[in-house]
């Protein structure tokens, strides 16, 4: 979700998360049924194997830079000369400022 800063209202701001990550899961994954008359025999196996190379790089950037990798959108009320002359209606606009 990236950083919105809409003039009046409070911001959302991520802050550096998330950042740059990887991750590998491998699964395997097995399940038998057997039935004999009244009765229902079930078993199963999972074996799983996962980890994760954190490689987070950290931005403080001032804005309109973004501090992280989701970009940022700030909305004015007056700026755009195209806009609605408020910053509510321009964010439902899609009318960002930078």
């Amino acid at each position: 979700m990236p950083n919105v800063a809409l003039q009046g209202f409070a911001s959302i701001n991520n802050n550096a998360y998330p950042g740059a990550w990887n991750d590998f899961v491998f699964q395997w994954a097995d399940n038998v049924t057997n039935v004999r008359g009244n009765h229902t025999f079930k078993s199963g196996v999972s074996i799983e194997r996962s980890g994760m190379n954190d490689q987070i790089q950290l931005t403080f950037a001032a804005a309109p830079a973004t501090v992280n990798q989701n970009g940022a959108f700030r909305f004015f009320d007056t700026t755009r000369t195209d806009g609605t002359g408020f910053a509510a209606g321009n964010a439902l606009l899609g009318l960002f400022d930078d």
